[in-house]
């Protein structure tokens, strides 16, 4: 079907194309006259939810996603459209504020655990990047390794006063966090001078 004939349909008779198994050529087509028509005004409603035009696109980028992993599930002939881009970009937007309140809590309490002579700029930078790209890797460590390193690290106890909690003793404590500190350095090289800060 030529581009021309394509632009006179409406958003739902596009998608009801693409959920009609058209060729591979309209398919894109019909996708691409999709996005120009209603790009602009998806953004703006992202702009309004976030209030920072980076963050807006990026919300837009995964609605799109969400739009054709969900579209078996959408029915044309029932919701418009755009209504079902924003549920999804809603959808979207709720999950970044989960994920921020989530992030905020782990600056909060990486924070705590550094040492107070770092100045105050190098220390929000620095549990910024240990919340976004070690994190995971702490998650990860075998218990026996990451119940020491989180209360020492994460809580600011003393070695002696993890020791305590865990029953442990004092060398024993102070041996599990070296290898948590090892294995961290291990996977994540590229953490290693930020890890001095805290080892």
């Amino acid at each position: 079907m030529k581009s021309e004939s394509l632009e006179k349909e409406t958003s739902e008779e596009l998608v009801k194309g693409i959920k009609s198994g058209c060729s591979p050529g309209e398919y894109e087509e019909r996708f691409r006259i999709l996005v120009t028509r209603l790009q602009r005004r998806l953004l703006g409603c992202a702009y309004r939810m976030a209030r920072d035009p980076d963050l807006a696109e990026e919300l837009v980028s995964e609605t799109w996603e969400g739009f054709l992993v969900s579209l078996a599930r959408y029915d044309p002939n029932r919701t418009r459209v755009f209504t079902w881009l924003f549920s999804i970009l809603r959808h979207k937007w709720l999950a970044h504020l989960d994920r921020d309140v989530h992030e905020q809590q782990l600056l909060q309490d990486l924070a705590r655990a550094m040492p107070r002579d770092v100045p105050g700029p190098a220390r929000a930078c620095t549990c910024r990047m240990l919340s976004h790209d070690c994190w995971r890797h702490v998650l990860s460590l075998p218990a026996r390794l990451r119940a020491p390193f989180v209360l020492v690290f994460i809580e600011g106890r003393t070695y002696r006063e993890a020791a305590r909690v865990l029953d442990l003793p004092l060398r024993t404590c102070e041996n599990r966090v070296f290898a948590a500190l090892r294995r961290l350095r291990k996977y994540a090289p590229k953490l290693r001078q930020i890890l001095k800060l805290v080892s």
